[in-house]
């Protein structure tokens, strides 16, 4: 998963790459101002067959409830199908949190909808813009407590103890 990515770039790396890689999912942010907009990328190995989409997550390009970016990609591997997604949420306080938050909502809602057994045979991975423990990454594991959604693991954490070190 890629984040802060421009189309120019994907391309580069996917030559630097001799074509063992192939971009699965690509979408920009629809509230850069830039002139060469970025987004979020998925690169899957090229032998592996696959197929993405993506969306925007958020109401608007201003806070409260800003756009960004959910991309994912369904991989086909021997032990069955695995859902990849990929994210860059808003980063800040104040009005920024609240972005954010509303944004981990509706990725969980999203996730939810797609997994309702929650089999749990997905990852999401990106910059998050939260720190171990505060209300995003709380609320990205353990959804809104009185919903009674599922709650997800921080694997990565789990095996790395050292990267949830603040």
């Amino acid at each position: 998963v890629l984040e802060e990515v421009q189309s120019d770039d994907l391309s580069t790396i996917v030559k630097r790459t001799a074509g063992l890689y192939s971009v699965t999912a690509y979408k920009q942010w629809a509230c850069d101002l830039k002139g060469a907009k970025e987004g979020v990328a998925i690169l899957v190995r090229s032998t592996i067959a696959a197929r993405g989409a993506g969306t925007h997550v958020g109401q608007t390009c201003t806070d409260p409830s800003v756009k960004r970016i959910l991309v994912w990609a369904d991989l086909q591997l021997e032990s069955g199908p695995f859902r990849v997604y990929g994210t860059h949420l808003t980063a800040g306080s104040g009005p920024s949190a609240a972005s954010r938050a509303a944004q981990i909502r509706a990725i969980r809602q999203i996730i939810a909808t797609n997994d309702p057994q929650d089999a749990g045979r997905w990852a999401l991975a990106g910059d998050l813009n939260v720190t171990p423990n505060s209300a995003g990454y709380r609320l990205t594991l353990d959804g809104d407590v009185a919903a009674g959604g599922p709650t997800y693991a921080d694997t990565f954490g789990e095996h790395s103890p050292n990267s949830i070190d603040p």
